[in-house]
Formats: structure tokens, C-alpha cells, sequence
């Protein structure tokens, strides 16, 4: 679990200022630019779509990376590599001067 959290620290962090930004940028827009009721409506869906489609994206985001990133659940037979591993130490094995 705390590998799968460490994947996701990243894109939650730009999930985040993702929001961070949208938010401010919608707010600035909506509030200091003189306008009509029509174009704030527009604005704050504009914003709506915005924050859930970065939502939408990071949560396939994180299906995805729980589905491909599994750990394996069986035991690797390692015997066949040891024994290779044994078969060089005895072949590279300096000879003994008697």
C-alpha cells in the first residue's frame, strides 16, 4: 500500500493545483472583468467541467496504476540461477599451489 501511495503523490499534487488554478483563474475572471450574467454562468461551468474532468483523470489515473502495479503473490524458484551462480564459482575458482 505505501508503494501505491508513493505512486500517487505525484499526480495528487497536480490534481491539486490543478484546482488551486482553476478556481482562482474562474474567481479573477467572474469578479474583475465586467460582465454580463450570461458570460459569469459560462465561466463557472466552464470551471465545473474543468475540475471534474481533472477528477475523472486522476481517478484513471489511479485505477490504472492499482490495476498494472501488482505485486507478484508467488514465491520465484531461484534454484536454477543458484546453481548457475555455483557452477561459475567452481569454474573461476584460482587454482591452489601445493
Amino acid at each position: 500500500m505505501e508503494g501505491f501511495l508513493r505512486l500517487m503523490w505525484g499526480p495528487a499534487v497536480g490534481l491539486i493545483i490543478c484546482w488551486v488554478l482553476a478556481l482562482i483563474v474562474a474567481a479573477y475572471l467572474s469578479r474583475n472583468n465586467a460582465m454580463d450574467k450570461k458570460a459569469v454562468v459560462m465561466i463557472k461551468r466552464i470551471r465545473n467541467f474543468v475540475l471534474v474532468a481533472a477528477t475523472l483523470l486522476f481517478l484513471l489515473y489511479a485505477f490504472h496504476a492499482a490495476s498494472v502495479n501488482l505485486t507478484p503473490r508467488s514465491v520465484i524458484d531461484r534454484s536454477a540461477v543458484q546453481k548457475q551462480v555455483q557452477d561459475f564459482e567452481k569454474r573461476n575458482q584460482p587454482k591452489q599451489k601445493e
